[in-house]
């Protein structure tokens, strides 16, 4: 391990203890509105907090693409999205085009596009850049200090192009990420090298905490070490498919709340199948 990522590593170490020691007295009502149905689920994500995503069917790195491209479109809002499953960064950007521009993923996939689809794409992918949105491809065997050092950049940089000046804490001067905002990583699963899964949650928790930002993760299955670390999981399941429409219902449900104010409450959202983009609730 570098001396960056030493460094990284002690500093959510140190985080985490603080998490630790601070169990219930995270200030209340501090919720980021995500403009989908998690609001109306949850009333947002809690702020300095790990919300996990999670299930056996498809549907979570769908909610994530489209949790990316909604908050960052609030100019008062930044978010690193961390897309483990693509193998590029110009295929998750290709990904969040089609929900950007309402662009069938299957002219995506086309070798040659038609000259009407490629000024479709692009008008997309202009779109994505006038959102707060930074995405980044990290590996797994170093992603905690990797990815805290990631999101400092980040959220550092989205600040300096908006010209906003932030005050820290003292109590965080070290830890806390420069503004507002999530971190979103899809999907947890995908880290091979990390023996004990919860150590991929653990670090997520403790840059939560110490950084003030809502994190996602999506995590396939269920891994019970995992949650523990979570202020909130969120199970998301397939509900009724229309062939005739091209929708996929997505049944969202809180199995683990900390506030214990949205636990057991369901919300459905509509997939839109040539896009998987969130068209309705």
């Amino acid at each position: 391990m570098t001396e960056q990522e030493t460094r990284c590593s002690d500093a959510l170490n140190k985080a985490l203890d603080k998490c630790q020691s601070s169990v219930g007295k995270a200030k209340e009502g501090s919720r980021l509105l995500t403009g989908t149905i998690l609001d109306e689920l949850t009333g947002g994500l809690k702020r300095g907090d790990l919300t996990i995503l999670l299930g056996k069917t498809a549907g979570k790195s769908c909610l994530a693409r489209n949790l990316a491209m909604s908050i960052s479109s609030n100019e008062a809002e930044h978010v690193l999205f961390v897309p483990l499953q693509d193998a590029s960064e110009e295929a998750a950007i290709l990904r969040l085009a089609a929900i950007e521009g309402d662009v069938p993923l299957a002219v995506l996939d086309q070798e040659r596009m038609s000259k009407s689809d490629r000024i479709d794409v692009l008008d997309a992918i202009d779109g994505i850049r006038g959102h707060n949105l930074d995405i980044v491809l990290i590996d797994g065997l170093s992603l905690t200090p990797m990815l805290f050092e990631r999101a400092m950049e980040s959220f550092a940089e989205d600040l300096d192009a908006r010209e906003v000046s932030v005050k820290v804490p003292k109590s965080r001067d070290d830890d806390v990420l420069p503004g507002s905002g999530a971190v979103i990583v899809d999907t947890m699963t995908l880290l091979a090298d990390i023996d004990d899964p919860r150590e991929g949650t653990k670090g997520l928790k403790s840059m939560a905490f110490s950084s003030g930002v809502s994190v996602v993760a999506t995590i396939a299955g269920v891994e019970p070490d995992c949650l523990s670390d979570a202020g909130c999981v969120i199970l998301v399941e397939a509900g009724e498919r229309d062939e005739e429409r091209g929708t996929q219902e997505v049944v969202l449900t809180v199995v683990k709340d900390g506030t214990c104010a949205a636990m057991g409450r369901s919300v459905t959202g509509v997939l839109d199948l040539a896009t998987l983009k969130l068209v309705e609730s």
